[in-house]
């Protein structure tokens, strides 16, 4: 299956566009993982893909792409595609103009991340789910809690400001593990589920701790980052979404009688019943279309 995915390393336009926006970003993260312009939850797709329905996906721009999966990228494959797309998961950043809903009424849409992009679309009876959710798919061994473990997991941004690497810097101070998301999914997801909590902007590491079933605090996103796309995907595992500063989340660590006291653990256990409901809905529509 060709499948596009938000990867703009692959593409020499995307490059030198994504190189323009955010070079200091990905200059940074390169250092540290040797991995170029690699976001580890839009690389799940053809991981969450071929999970779910055992067959094989490769990275296809959308001017030649045959679906669309992980990620907020509606808006950019309603802009670049040259045909059809199937559409699995993927999610929506804005309001679609009146041309672009006529052109989504000839796309095959089998899901959509939340019940906020279902809304987009005028098809709030379609599945809704986010295929990070097939992260906990990945751990190819039994995890050990290791105690005291706290991760932060910004978004990839907060690489390209003053201010978000003073909060990378506060956040190692305040005993953070920082995380950087141009890792591996899989290597994510292992970090994440040895973790007692994690802290994070970035919305693919809240839905992979959504999956595995640790407890989770949104912290506020970079100005640039729409809530839309957070409480589209909060919305479909029936959670909660309160952002906090980097200090409020570990005020609230550090002050709760016992880390159970705490809203994202009490309720944990539902949103990952709900993520693997949501997880054998995705696999059950590709599976229907035959894929």
């Amino acid at each position: 299956m060709n499948l596009y995915w938000w990867s703009p390393g692959r593409h020499y336009e995307y490059f030198r566009k994504e190189a323009r926006l955010n070079g200091r970003a990905w200059a940074s993260l390169a250092l540290r993982s040797g991995r170029l312009m690699r976001n580890f939850g839009d690389e799940m797709s053809p991981l969450a893909w071929s999970i779910a329905s055992s067959s094989k996906a490769q990275w296809s721009p959308p001017s030649s792409a045959d679906a669309i999966a992980i990620g907020s990228i509606l808006h950019l494959a309603l802009r670049d595609a040259r045909r059809d797309l199937l559409v699995w998961g993927t999610g929506g950043r804005q309001d679609l103009t009146s041309a672009e809903k006529q052109r989504l009424d000839s796309w095959n849409i089998l899901a959509v991340r939340g019940p906020r992009t279902a809304a987009l679309l005028g098809s709030e009876s379609v599945v809704t789910g986010d295929p990070g959710l097939f992260a906990s798919e990945l751990l190819s061994r039994p995890i050990r809690k290791k105690s005291g473990k706290k991760i932060y997991l910004p978004h990839f941004r907060a690489w390209s400001t003053n201010e978000g690497i003073d909060g990378i810097r506060s956040a190692k101070k305040l005993g953070f593990q920082v995380l950087t998301p141009a890792h591996s999914p899989k290597h994510i997801a292992e970090q994440i589920a040895e973790s007692q909590y994690l802290a994070a902007s970035s919305l693919h590491g809240l839905i992979f701790a959504h999956a595995l079933g640790v407890p989770a605090m949104a912290v506020t996103p970079p100005g640039q980052e729409p809530d839309f796309k957070y409480r589209d995907h909060y919305e479909s595992v029936g959670a909660r979404l309160t952002f906090r500063s980097l200090d409020q989340v570990a005020t609230a660590l550090e002050t709760a009688s016992s880390l159970d006291s705490l809203p994202e653990v009490a309720y944990r256990a539902e949103i990952s019943r709900e993520a693997g409901v949501r997880r054998e809905a995705l696999a059950k529509a590709l599976i229907e279309h035959g894929v």
